[in-house]
């Protein structure tokens, strides 16, 4: 195999290329759209400070939310309609805890929690008592049975509105 000497690739053969531009497809553009001059601004920086002081609640803010609060959990533990949205409810209770009243908060709710939970056990023993005859224990498998049902009735019900109301 010889070669003829000849150069097989000419130069002319070739198109010439498109000049890059923005709405150019020939690969990677060196197309800057932002002339480079001074009138430009140099690019800053957004830095965000800290407070200096740390931000108060205004005066009263934590009586008047625990009283909110208060009102929405007898509302709620009542079974009726209440005024505030759970969304602002929650506000106050995130509002508190950042202002770190977090104990406050649980210790109220939860004395005020117990003492409805109190009531009602003793709301279901006074019941439990009116469901036996005669206010006597007697010794018949039927009337215990029965005294029984009751009992788990009533429970089973102030558990349901428990948990409805909750």
């Amino acid at each position: 195999m010889e070669s003829s000497g000849k150069n097989t690739r000419t130069s002319t053969s070739r198109a010439p290329l498109a000049p890059r531009g923005p709405n150019n497809s020939n690969g990677p553009s060196s197309y800057n759209p932002r002339p480079k001059t001074s009138s430009y601004a140099p690019r800053r920086k957004l830095i965000i400070k800290p407070f200096k002081v740390q931000p108060r609640p205004p005066a009263g803010f934590e009586e008047k939310s625990l009283a909110r609060l208060s009102a929405a959990v007898q509302v709620i533990q009542k079974k009726e309609a209440f005024a505030y949205s759970r969304e602002e409810l929650y506000r106050l209770v995130e509002c508190l805890c950042i202002h770190d009243k977090a104990e406050a908060v649980f210790q109220r709710l939860h004395a005020q929690c117990k003492a409805h939970i109190d009531g009602t056990i003793r709301d279901l023993a006074s019941a439990s008592s009116r469901c036996v005859p005669g206010g006597k224990e007697e010794a018949g498998a039927s009337t215990v049975a029965k005294q029984d049902e009751g009992f788990l009735g009533l429970v089973r019900g102030m558990w349901e509105d428990h948990c409805t109301s909750f």
